[in-house]
């Protein structure tokens, strides 16, 4: 098993954070890359779709084909990581959850009152 550290380590030395996986909600690893401001590939599943940051496939053959893509095109690849960056810093911060979730309890309390 690999530690938090040196998975975080393994992170930040990346090129790009690819995400095979058929099923996910919101898979952590890519809130992950896109804090790290790494560009990502990951299979159309739960809410990837909608995430910046990276390019959405729907088969390997596709994903093969992104991941060459983003070998070719370096700025790119940057660009999606920087757009990904800010979205966890305005959409996935801690910060931004305790501001919704303040909202949230100011809401209830407003309709409770």
């Amino acid at each position: 098993m690999i530690s938090r550290p040196e998975t975080l380590a393994a992170l930040s030395d990346c090129d790009l954070v690819v995400l095979s996986a058929k099923q996910e909600a919101l898979p952590f690893v890519l809130l992950e890359a896109m804090a790290y401001q790494k560009a990502w590939v990951a299979r159309r599943a739960g809410c990837i779709q909608y995430l910046p940051g990276g390019i959405c496939v729907h088969s390997e053959k596709q994903m093969a084909k992104a991941m060459q893509l983003m070998a070719s095109q370096p700025d790119q690849k940057k660009c999606l990581g920087l757009v990904g960056r800010i979205s966890v810093e305005n959409h996935f911060s801690r910060k931004q959850y305790a501001n919704r979730y303040c909202e949230l309890v100011r809401d209830v309390v407003d309709v409770a009152s």
